[in-house]
């Protein structure tokens, strides 16, 4: 009587072990690389405000403003 499993052949089990063996090497050199240099973050551009929340419940006036709509730096 015939098995209803095909034995591997030898060149489908050399496919396997070489796909594993790429996965593994992949896995280990994202596991290891070298961080990009993390420097100080710019960032260009407008800032635009959709949403204020007012503190009418707060007493006191507000002392001043911290910047200016202008201000560069």
């Amino acid at each position: 009587m015939k098995s209803p499993f095909r034995t591997p052949s030898k060149r489908g089990v050399a496919i396997v072990i070489a796909i594993v063996i790429a996965s593994a090497l992949a896995a280990w050199v994202w596991v290891h690389r070298v961080p990009a240099d993390a420097g100080p973050l710019r960032l260009y551009g407008n800032v635009d405000i959709r949403e204020v929340q007012l503190a009418f419940r707060q007493a006191g006036r507000v002392a001043g403003m911290a910047a200016d709509e202008e201000a560069t730096r």
